[in-house]
């Protein structure tokens, strides 16, 4: 009698649901993961954009207009003023920019939409993430 040689469909099937149980309890694994690395990139990214407001209001005494000029050489025309909000000149004297300085001279994307979109309020120099969404710990993105 001769021995076939093989794997029996029994034998199959049991790999091939030992692997769908260890590929059900990876794979969220992985994805978590993922969500986790966006989201501690969104809190370095808001940390740098903050500080740099702060450089900035520290040198020239009011916000900026708008978030790219954290990136410029030379001092834009106006800032909002800390106690009030208005616009007000820079003194070019005070300006020691670049504020903000990237690897790739690019404006930060937000790592949760990819976009370089910041939800930005130049009377009180606060910014924020444009995303809806909610972060693994249930607060939104944007409330960060």
């Amino acid at each position: 009698m001769t021995r076939r040689r093989g794997f029996t469909v029994v034998e199959l099937v049991l790999v091939m649901a030992i692997i769908v149980i260890l590929a059900t309890i990876a794979i969220p694994i992985g994805l978590s993961a993922h969500r986790e690395a966006k989201e501690t990139k969104l809190r370095a990214e808001l940390r740098q954009l903050r500080n740099a407001i702060n450089r900035f209001v520290a040198d020239c005494g009011g916000y900026p207009e708008e978030l790219p000029d954290l990136m410029v050489d030379a001092p834009p025309q106006s800032c909002r003023s800390v106690e009030n909000g208005s616009r007000m000149r820079i003194d070019p004297a005070d300006f020691r920019g670049p504020y903000l300085v990237t690897p790739d001279d690019a404006f930060p994307r937000d790592p949760i939409t990819g976009e370089r979109l910041w939800w930005y309020k130049r009377r009180t120099g606060q910014v924020r993430s444009h995303s809806p969404d909610k972060a693994l710990d249930g607060t939104r993105y944007r409330d960060w």
